[in-house]
């Protein structure tokens, strides 16, 4: 919301450091789409590129706060409310990659996945691991996908739906919200269960986050009562 936010008022005003700012933004956005993408010098481009980004945006910023940018910030914990809300009987199942900074040097570390869970009973994450052989066994498995659950898809399965929670696995519905190579996934298509696909299980819907669902639900529910 902050940045769709940011970016509308940035096209629409006609204040000089708002122009300034959105002709540096595009072209650092041109520049996103060159740089490296892995590696040491993903990282180093990387932040050399949001420093360059803050500096962009810095000249346009006190006038974007005084058109209400901030308003745009609210608490982590009310999007987690809104949305348990409205999940009903469905469970969300969220994936996160991530690299872990080490607070001594403040080096990143080896990127790994995270797993968030969401019913309207509950919240509960696990740190699935590394990156590098889930990402792995994502190729093996689409590379021999079938239709039929197979030893590729059973490590996968174990990788990135071992020990959910009873509240999620009895839910009819699932919202996956997916990421890295997990976006990938046909999720209907992995094993469940002993001979078991997840789609004779649940019904799968993808999201692109959960602010995203809030504020739609949110939305929908002030125009119902317009």
């Amino acid at each position: 919301r902050y940045v769709r936010r940011r970016r509308a008022l940035l096209a629409t005003e006609a204040d000089r450091h708002f122009a300034g700012a959105r002709a540096r933004m595009a072209t650092l956005d041109n520049q996103l789409m060159q740089m490296p993408q892995t590696g040491e010098a993903g990282v180093t481009a990387w932040l050399q590129w949001s420093n360059d980004y803050s500096a962009a945006l810095a000249p346009a910023m006190p006038g974007l706060e005084r058109k209400g940018l901030n308003t745009m910030i609210g608490d982590g914990s009310e999007v987690l409310t809104r949305t348990r809300q409205h999940l009903g009987q469905a469970g969300w199942i969220g994936f996160v990659q991530y690299n872990p900074v080490d607070p001594q040097t403040s080096a990143l570390g080896p990127a790994r996945y995270l797993r968030y869970t969401v019913t309207s009973a509950g919240l509960a994450i696990k740190d699935l691991g590394l990156r590098r052989p889930i990402d792995q066994a994502i190729t093996a498995w689409r590379g021999a996908i079938d239709g039929k659950p197979s030893a590729e898809g059973t490590k996968l399965s174990q990788l990135l739906l071992a020990d959910l929670g009873a509240d999620v696995q009895s839910r009819k519905d699932w919202i996956i919200e997916p990421d890295g190579l997990i976006a990938l996934l046909p999720f209907e298509a992995l094993p469940n269960g002993v001979d078991r696909l997840v789609v004779e299980q649940h019904t799968v819907r993808y999201a692109t986050s959960m602010a995203h669902l809030a504020d739609s639900e949110l939305s929908a529910s002030a125009a119902a009562k317009g």
